[in-house]
């Protein structure tokens, strides 16, 4: 099965671009990898960057001028008509005729083809601003995917290590279980041998049915969170993610100094909040040039029946250029509250970064913490492994010898279990806690493992 997914994840990543895992492993590496390319709400993140840059270029494309080619053809199938005759009109000077004849009433046959260039000239900056404003909206989009990256990375390694905890639990389980199940054998025989009671007996077997329980619940977690990592790494339900070789990762020793500037520079929150910040400033900008005039040229060259000498009714081109002026001269207040409105959401969003500071600060603090709480306890979880398993060894040797009790028996193997378990957990609690530090200080996950 778990070839089965790594094959998957290797064509997969091939046809779309990504560096895929290699064959044979599903590791750390090849997990965020996947995630990257296929997450379903990563790619949606994506999406909206890549309309953000179009809107930017469209934006854009308003600076420059606009070629119109146009055209229409009418025929009127009914067209009035008025005939009149030969008039003679007697003045004192003499007589004269006005001739007759037959004239249309209403709409000729028209037909037209017009070409037209329209360029703005000057808006008082305001297009300008509006790409400049469009650009900033457009980093603070490819930010917020950034971000929701890093975070997806955070998730996929936090599940990737919870997966290690889980499958090293459910085999110390599976140990402990052969374990109680040899143990209940021999004190089934020494009882009916008459060594032991049955009450004895009935605490093997009860061992036995915990041991049962702890397999089957770890295996049940297994599965958890093995559907979690299929869905932050977008895999099909087809497929399965099985722990494989999971390559130990060694977790190391961060400079308290240098932490909180790498934080600082590389947080992803920050840089959001940060290119919010510039587009707000823009939309200030913007927003103070809307009293300005827009002037612009424009010119048409047309060609068409009739044309504008409608007594001739003839085919006739023509040309025609002009100068547009539009200046506002009153707009009830709605520049200066424009402008009023993104001053505002420059100190909101400046506060907004000291907020962010100080957390960060705090997120700083307390990972550090952590991981020095975390190394403290793996150095006594590794110390109280060895003396479980000693003192289990001890305690079965001298039970075989019938010097020690059932009940002794079964606490010592509960006890090295329990300490098993415990060194499993704080092991992989480092790891988390390693995890969280490089989300915190903003740092690449892939970058960590490959230096």
């Amino acid at each position: 099965m778990k070839r089965l997914l790594c094959l998957a994840l290797l064509l997969s990543a091939t046809a779309f671009g990504a560096d895929p895992p290699e064959p044979g492993t599903c590791n750390l590496e090849s997990l965020i990898r996947s995630a990257r390319t296929f997450n379903p709400d990563l790619n949606v993140l994506d999406a909206q960057t890549d309309e953000t840059r179009a809107a930017t270029e469209t934006t854009r494309a308003n600076l420059g001028p606009m070629l119109t080619l146009s055209g229409y053809s009418r025929v009127v199938s009914v067209v009035p008509e008025m005939t009149q005759a030969d008039r003679t009109v007697t003045t004192p000077m003499g007589s004269f005729t006005i001739p007759g004849g037959t004239q249309q009433l209403g709409d000729y046959d028209s037909h037209s083809v017009d070409l037209e260039f329209r360029q703005t000239l000057y808006t008082g900056g305001r297009l300008r601003g509006a790409v400049a404003v469009a650009e900033s909206m457009t980093q603070t989009a490819s930010e917020q995917h950034q971000a929701a990256q890093f975070a997806l990375d955070g998730q996929v390694a936090a599940a990737y290590f919870s997966l290690i905890r889980l499958t090293d639990i459910h085999r110390i389980a599976e140990m402990s279980l052969a374990v109680a199940r040899a143990h209940a054998e021999d004190v089934r025989n020494r009882a009916d041998a008459g060594a032991l009671t049955a009450n004895e007996t009935l605490k093997a077997d009860l061992r036995v049915s915990e041991a049962e329980q702890s397999v089957l619940s770890a295996h049940n977690q297994i599965r958890t969170i093995q559907s979690r990592l299929k869905q932050l790494c977008g895999i099909e339900s087809d497929f399965e993610i099985t722990r494989g070789d999971f390559e130990p990762i060694d977790v190391p020793e961060p400079d308290p100094a240098e932490a909180l500037g790498t934080a600082l520079s590389h947080r992803r929150e920050l840089t959001v909040q940060e290119a919010q910040l510039e587009a707000a400033r823009r939309e200030r900008d913007l927003a103070s040039r809307e009293s300005r005039p827009t002037i612009g040229v424009f010119a048409r060259a047309s060609y068409g029946k009739p044309g504008p000498d409608f007594v001739r009714n003839d085919w006739i081109d023509s040309f025609s250029a002009g100068l547009n002026i539009a200046w506002p001269a009153w707009d009830n207040g709605r520049t200066s509250a424009g402008t009023s409105r993104a001053e505002a959401r420059i100190r909101r969003v400046e506060a907004q970064i000291n907020a962010l500071k100080s957390t960060i600060t705090r997120d700083v603090e307390t990972a550090l913490i952590e991981l020095d709480d975390t190394r403290a306890r793996l150095a006594v979880a590794d110390r109280a492994v060895i003396q479980a398993e000693e003192q289990f060894r001890m305690t079965a040797d001298r039970f075989h010898e019938g010097t020690l009790t059932n009940t002794d028996y079964l606490d010592a193997e509960i006890a090295l279990s329990r300490e098993r378990v415990n060194h499993v957990i704080t092991r992989t609690d480092l790891m988390l806690a390693w995890v969280r530090y490089l989300l915190v200080t903003g740092r690449d996950i892939l970058e960590e493992l490959h230096p």
